[in-house]
């Protein structure tokens, strides 16, 4: 095959890196591999702010905070595909290509960390302090937002 239509057929079956949570193969795969990154974070924050927990309720926590997770990692996959099919000026494959398409990907970012926090935050102010939780909210906030979405198509074709 010619490099021109290995670029098409390449084209047509890779698609947005932020749409991999809407489909369920992918879905299963990101959720695995969030996982482990989730529970690192979690081992090392509530070590870090002096919390001490049975190893069952560790785990529990870890289920929970890992699911918020990945629901806001659907909801900032919702909101670029939705806005990918509104007709503006926003290329999902090569996002880095205008300050608008880049400022729309940050947004979803900040929506996700948005969510992990509130929703992280009701969960943890069961467990520890209100001081505790909101900091252990915004560090699941910052370090498990979904950063895959700055990975752009375009670099793998």
């Amino acid at each position: 095959m010619t490099p021109i239509v290995q670029s098409f057929i390449l084209g047509d079956l890779i698609f947005p890196v932020f749409m991999f949570p809407l489909f369920p193969t992918l879905f299963a795969l990101a959720a695995l591999l969030n996982l482990p990154i989730d529970a690192l974070v979690q081992f090392v924050v509530l070590r870090f702010m002096h919390v001490k927990l049975e190893r069952e309720k560790w785990f529990h926590l870890l289920l929970k905070l890992w699911g918020i997770g990945l629901l806001a990692d659907v909801i900032g996959s919702i909101l670029l595909t939705g806005i990918m099919f509104t007709g503006l000026h926003f290329d999902p494959y090569d996002f880095y290509t205008s300050l608008f398409s880049t400022s729309i990907f940050f947004t979803a970012i900040l929506l996700s960390a948005l969510v992990i926090y509130a929703f992280d935050f009701r969960v943890l102010k069961k467990s520890c302090s209100l001081r505790q939780a909101k900091r252990i909210a915004l560090a699941f906030a910052i370090f498990t937002a979904p950063y895959t979405f700055l990975i752009s198509t375009s670099w793998v074709m």
